[in-house]
């Protein structure tokens, strides 16, 4: 609540207690669904940005690790309105031509193919399942994403 948002670095110098709880909880392979989904539900930001700006390999070139990251903060911005998107409709089967906001569609659409080509990260698909994210075409009451009313 004091910094208004849940983006604790790892080596957070105002408590490195906290700083290594939060980094355990984002590299957690074991945690409960329910755990995930109370640190979903205050925000809780699975990325670990500090983290990858300090591991990325020395071989790739700058303009590759700015791509990368401007890559990661377009996938959060994106999960959020996913997570947005559940909050108002109950479920996160959001239709690939969805009109109130196309980009989310879009977004969806691309998480799903990257599942089924195999080429989402393992983080990815957690986040995505925590929040109950369909991975197949009809999976909100028999509706596929692209006929799904669009309320």
């Amino acid at each position: 609540e004091t910094h208004g948002d849940c983006l604790v670095p790892f080596d957070y110098a105002e408590d490195e207690q906290l700083g290594k709880w939060v980094d355990q909880q984002r590299t957690s392979k074991c945690m409960k669904r329910e755990q995930r989904e109370r640190l979903a539900s205050i925000g809780f930001d699975w990325t670990q940005r500090e983290e990858k700006k300090k591991t990325s390999s020395s071989s790739s070139s700058d303009d590759e690790e700015e791509d990368a990251d401007d890559d990661d903060v377009w996938w959060d911005e994106m999960y959020q309105r996913l997570q947005q998107y559940k909050q108002q409709h109950g479920h996160c089967l959001v239709p690939k031509s969805y009109k109130e906001d196309k980009p989310l569609g879009k977004w969806a659409n691309k998480q799903r193919e990257m599942y089924k080509s195999k080429k989402i990260t393992q983080y990815r698909q957690e986040c995505l399942e925590v929040i109950g994210f369909p991975w197949g075409c009809c999976s909100h009451n028999g509706m596929s994403s692209d006929n799904y009313d669009q309320e």
